[in-house]
């Protein structure tokens, strides 16, 4: 009876360190983030999540203005394991408003020059956009961006929007006009109980071995 009952003490430990454990990893992201953009970093704290995002839409925060330009050198969107959904090799798609001889995909290809030819740019006129498509929806728990720092930094200053499907999670007004680099914080998602971690894996193995131990002492012992 006292290994059955370890057995259900493991196995309960092992599911509440799983959620413990997601903690902590998306802790740590956030962390490596802040220090990574540290210097010349505008930080925004949304206080909202960002759950089932399926894509983010970029426009201009300055209409009719001369500074009325959007301009990318790249966005990145990171779930909370880390991936940046919105790269192309990760399977997000960029369409937008391109001129210059730049297209969208500059905005998502990995390089986060933020010089020209390297980035993403429009034209200065009504209804230019960019936008960023996720192959899957993602609950997100930060957004970066990378304006233009070689020219023309009073024009990074952006409105995004972010999606799940037709409703609308978040808008805002990003502006890096100092030539920073921009970062849009979501809250973490609540806990869905989803795939254990290696160690809470270790500790569920370990329950299980111990409960099936018992129940086999117990059929051997004579009636």
């Amino acid at each position: 009876m006292r290994d059955g009952q370890t057995g259900r003490n493991f196995l309960r430990i092992s599911v509440q360190r799983s959620g413990e454990l997601m903690k902590i990893i998306h802790q740590a992201i956030i962390a490596a983030g802040a220090l990574a953009t540290s210097a010349g970093a505008v930080t925004i704290n949304t206080g909202v999540t960002a759950v089932g995002a399926t894509h983010v839409l970029i426009t201009h925060s300055q209409p009719g203005s001369a500074n009325s330009y959007i301009q990318i050198g790249e966005l990145q969107a990171f779930k909370n394991n880390g991936v940046n959904v919105a790269q192309a090799s990760n399977g997000g798609v960029a369409t937008g408003t391109a001129s210059f001889g730049t297209n969208p995909g500059q905005a998502n290809d990995g390089n986060t020059s933020k010089t020209f030819p390297f980035i993403f740019t429009t034209q200065n006129g009504p209804g230019e956009f960019l936008r960023i498509d996720f192959s899957n929806p993602a609950s997100l728990t930060s957004i970066v961006i990378y304006g233009r720092s070689d020219c023309c930094v009073d024009r990074d200053s952006w409105t995004l929007n972010v999606f799940a499907g037709s409703q609308s999670l978040y808008s805002g007004l990003v502006d890096a006009r100092d030539g920073s680099i921009a970062t849009v914080n979501f809250l973490a998602p609540p806990p869905t109980g989803g795939v254990p971690e290696p160690e809470s894996w270790a500790l569920l193995i370990a329950g299980l071995g111990l409960t099936g131990a018992a129940l086999r002492r117990r059929r051997a012992l004579p009636a």
